[in-house]
């Protein structure tokens, strides 16, 4: 959050992530859809949603098959963010903190 105000930092996050916080929000917390929207839409504006592409999901998988990586779901993120130039990967994730890099992607704890 240090750097939050940073205008030469892009900021990203997994479109998965959307997905998860409206479930997670209108099924779990039962918040209604339209606020939930309305929240994505605005952190949106701050912190830029990333789709995954195919070609992430073929890198993931050539991955899991040749390493004892076994996290797919991780590797496709992880590939995605890649692919779009990101240098840092910030997560809490044991597994992933355990790597400390991925190709070009350094990954750290908040």
């Amino acid at each position: 959050m240090e750097h939050k105000d940073n205008l030469d930092l892009q900021f990203y996050f997994s479109a998965d992530f959307i997905t998860t916080i409206y479930y997670v929000l209108t099924q779990k917390w039962k918040v209604e859809p339209i606020k939930v929207l309305s929240a994505i839409e605005q952190l949106s504006f701050e912190v830029v949603p990333h789709y995954l592409k195919h070609s992430d999901f073929i890198n993931a998988k050539e991955i899991f098959i040749q390493t004892k990586f076994n996290d797919f779901e991780d590797l496709f993120v992880l590939s995605s963010a890649t692919r779009i130039g990101c240098g840092l990967f910030i997560t809490n994730d044991k597994k992933l903190l355990e790597l400390k890099n991925f190709s070009t992607l350094q990954i750290q704890a908040p």
